[in-house]
């Protein structure tokens, strides 16, 4: 048990796990823990809930999953995944840069309506 973390703790755990379990029930719009996995270069197994399903390339970068059962086969399908590529698509998706291009591109797009 570790209890609570600073942001670089939790890089270098997020970056030494198997995989971040993602086994969440209700409808988050999209889980910023995802992101965070990914850039960690950490396979994501989450179920399809909310907006998982647009944060994971299943079968590259993690797997979406309907039940517990699915989950426990992902589980076991991690060494499928490579750990460079969610690692690439965390930085081509989410990295400052990324998000800051997103939102300038949105920004100019509402401005030229």
């Amino acid at each position: 048990m570790f209890g609570p973390v600073d942001d670089r703790q939790k890089d270098a755990l997020l970056g030494r796990a198997a995989a971040l379990l993602l086994p969440s029930e209700w409808e988050e719009p999209f889980p910023v823990v995802l992101p965070e996995g990914l850039l960690c270069g950490t396979p994501v197994v989450a179920f399809r809930r909310g907006g998982v399903p647009e944060g994971i390339d299943h079968g590259r970068t993690g797997f979406v999953c309907d039940t517990v059962d699915d989950m426990t086969l992902a589980i076991s399908r991690l060494g499928e995944i490579d750990r460079a590529a969610c690692r690439a698509e965390g930085e081509r998706r989410f990295s400052t840069e990324a998000i800051v291009n997103d939102y300038e591109q949105l920004y100019l797009r509402l401005h030229a309506d």
